[in-house]
């Protein structure tokens, strides 16, 4: 080991000691190796016998197949030490992958576990520098990361425990609502890929065949009326409005229906015991609305919580949340800062939230049943086989 010896195949010098320790001539001794400088050229000076090993690319883990845009390698020894583990795993397992199931594997092992530690530890680093006296994991982001934060605290004896937390936009924000002003009327229109009439009622937790007149009254051919894109946009800026005067007509309905799940979800918040003490809560992030939807539902209940939002990453609309008096710290970017990691996470959006997702759907309700709070799921937005995929690759993670 040129570690061990202190010289090196770059210079040729670690040749001439095998040549040595070996009693062989130069010629009969064969050195394989995938550098074509140290491994070949510099073997060819010495006398040896060289075979360059050029590896596929498949072969390869990812991080050696594109150089790294992140910012994080330089110096960094988490990187290095990630890099290394992420070669000895390939070499230490078949790459046959003829049924699609070592690929997952490899995004799980080489990418996802990385950014879960990466991020945990940094949650964990934190909650102790701030002195906290509990942590939430968000639903559902925080479905594997508490699992990672439960092996930490196997091996570092952490003064937090966790606690998984039912959550949701749709599970926060509905019982927020008091009155239908724009923030309410934005939040209750906003567009998904490839929404109906229907789909907008249901999403509030309403039986849209209860208000077919009404639907009919304001411009819709039916229930099933196609209203946004395959890319989340409104087929029309009429459609638009008109969805935004149904909702605004269906006020009186819709503020009952947030009363009733308002006090579901704060005697939920107060039994687990957010907002007692110094609290933090951690998630994905990008708007960072969880930490205001939970302070404005808190406030309402007549406490002035104290709260951290830990976020592994944040677009500047999370600037709304600081504005509103929110503690938001993150971890990979913050504000859209710095530009270049923006420029990454902007391309896969998508596929962070995939890998940091848990295998239920959705939480879009809670009810108590004897004595013990339990999630409504919503329906499951992906099929089988993308469940299994994930299932392969946050197991490898």
């Amino acid at each position: 080991l040129s570690s061990v010896l202190r010289v090196a195949k770059h210079d040729g010098e670690l040749f001439d000691v095998v040549i040595k320790e070996s009693g062989q001539e130069a010629g009969k001794i064969l050195h394989v190796g995938d550098n074509s400088w140290s491994d070949v050229d510099q073997a060819k000076n010495k006398g040896l016998q060289p075979i360059h090993w050029c590896p596929s690319e498949r072969d390869l883990p990812f991080v050696n197949q594109i150089t790294s845009n992140s910012g994080s390698w330089d110096g960094d020894l988490a990187s290095s030490i990630f890099t290394g583990l992420a070669q000895k795993r390939r070499w230490t397992h078949s790459n046959d992958n003829s049924n699609g199931i070592n690929f997952w594997k490899f995004i799980g092992y080489e990418v996802i576990g990385p950014l879960y530690l990466s991020f945990v530890c940094w949650v964990a680093s934190r909650a102790v520098d701030l002195q906290t006296d509990n942590i939430f994991f968000l639903a559902r982001d925080g479905y594997n990361l508490i699992k990672v934060y439960d092996l930490l605290n196997e091996r570092w004896k952490l003064p937090i425990q966790p606690f998984y937390m039912y959550s949701s936009r749709r599970l926060l924000n509905i019982p927020r609502i008091q009155k239908l002003d724009e923030e309410a009327l934005s939040f209750l229109t906003t567009p998904n890929p490839c929404m109906r009439v229907n789909h907008f009622l249901e999403r509030i937790g309403l039986d849209a065949n209860l208000f077919k007149d009404r639907i009919h009254s304001f411009g819709f051919d039916s229930l099933d009326q196609n209203l946004t894109t395959k890319y989340g946009l409104f087929v029309s800026d009429q459609l638009h409005q008109n969805m935004r005067g149904l909702i605004k007509s269906l006020e009186s309905v819709i503020l009952e229906l947030a009363a009733c799940e308002r006090s579901k979800l704060l005697s939920y918040l107060n039994e687990i015991g957010i907002g007692e003490g110094k609290s933090i809560v951690v998630d994905v992030g990008w708007q960072a609305s969880s930490i205001k939807s939970l302070q404005d539902l808190l406030a309402m209940d007549g406490k002035n919580p104290d709260l951290y939002g830990l976020y592994f990453a944040t677009w500047q609309f999370a600037q709304a949340a600081i504005d509103a008096g929110c503690h938001v710290e993150s971890f990979f970017l913050h504000l859209n800062r710095p530009q270049h990691r923006a420029e990454i996470l902007a391309e896969c959006v998508e596929l962070m939230e995939a890998f940091f997702g848990a295998p239920h759907p959705s939480v879009v309700g809670l009810e108590n049943t004897g004595g013990e709070w339990m999630p409504i799921y919503g329906e499951r937005e992906i099929d089988e086989s993308q469940k299994q995929q994930l299932e392969i690759a946050t197991e490898a993670a």
